[in-house]
């Protein structure tokens, strides 16, 4: 008998996800929705957030996080973001892995060492030298990227790398379209700005 309670125990268990950071600032709305739940619970500020959870913003609404390394992500208007793995340890096991299904979105990073932070869309895969850039995705999965400080490299999921530095911007139409280089910035949105402006 207590071998089956035991048993039913440990089958059921599901392992407490890593809190890797928090709500910073929410202007109108935002929600949370943790991995395994099929609904969204609204974002406050000053919320906890965890690895796996996915954030998203409504119209007109701006969602700031901060992770345990001090890396910023700034998400603006009807966005959608998975954030998938964290990991801070200060060693050689960090890494930051975020989706950005829809929307725009912009990372200042931290702490963390930025050749160990990945950032995915639809149609790209951006990697990070350390460095403040922002990225654009449309609802058909193109992705426009620019960068204000710092180098990233931008890649086609079926094609090859680009290195793109301050002041650039580059878009990928399809996972497999070349980077395209002097592409136009989308118009711009007060949720990438600076907190002490939305307040």
């Amino acid at each position: 008998m207590n071998f089956v309670l035991g048993f039913a125990a440990t089958a059921t268990a599901q392992p407490r996800p890593e809190v890797i950071g928090t709500s910073e600032l929410v202007l109108f709305w935002a929600s949370r929705q943790a991995d395994g739940e099929t609904r969204g619970q609204a974002l406050y500020e000053r919320q906890r957030v965890f690895a796996r959870d996915t954030v998203a913003t409504a119209d007109r609404a701006a969602l700031h996080l901060q992770f345990n390394d001090s890396t910023e992500l700034r998400l603006g208007e009807n966005a959608v973001v998975q954030l998938d793995d964290f990991v801070y340890r200060r060693d050689s096991a960090d890494r930051l892995a975020v989706s950005v299904a829809k929307g725009v979105a912009r990372f200042i990073t931290g702490r963390m060492q930025a050749d160990r932070i990945r950032i995915v869309t639809p149609v790209s895969l951006i990697g990070v030298r350390g460095t403040d850039f922002s990225v654009w995705v449309e609802p058909d999965g193109r992705t426009t990227i620019w960068v204000t400080q710092g180098q990233i490299e931008v890649q086609p999921l079926n094609g090859a790398p680009e290195t793109v530095g301050a002041g650039e911007t580059v878009a990928v139409a399809t996972s497999a379209s070349p980077v395209q280089r002097n592409a136009t910035r989308p118009p711009p949105d007060i949720g990438l700005g600076p907190a002490r402006e939305l307040r």
